[in-house]
């Protein structure tokens, strides 16, 4: 996991890789318990909801930070990337496959 400050508060990235994730939580626990601060996951993906609100229970307040929903795309215009609008996007991704030519992508758990 990582920590990134937003708006002035420590918050924590959720531990990447696969299941348990109960040593890295514990450990992350303990550093807040220390530090008396209190434990933020940002971002929180949806797909870690379920573990996180097994392990905490009613101790756990999820909140949509609507700041950080910035864009909004219809998906198959977005998979196709035709059109003007995704001018842009399409620029970025050929600069990345220009700039890293032996790119690959590597899924770190089962369910990509």
């Amino acid at each position: 996991f990582s920590s990134v400050i937003l708006d002035g508060t420590k918050t924590f990235t959720f531990p990447l890789g696969l299941p348990p994730y109960d040593e890295a939580l514990t450990q992350l626990e303990g550093y807040c318990q220390q530090k008396n601060i209190p434990l933020i996951f940002y971002p929180a993906e949806t797909l870690v909801r379920p573990y996180l609100e097994k392990r905490y229970g009613k101790n756990m307040i999820w909140t949509p930070w609507r700041d950080a929903f910035d864009y909004v795309y219809d998906k198959d215009a977005f998979v196709s990337m035709t059109g003007r609008k995704y001018h842009g996007q399409r620029n970025h991704i050929n600069k990345f496959n220009f700039l890293y030519p032996n790119h690959r992508f590597t899924p770190i758990c089962d369910n990509t």
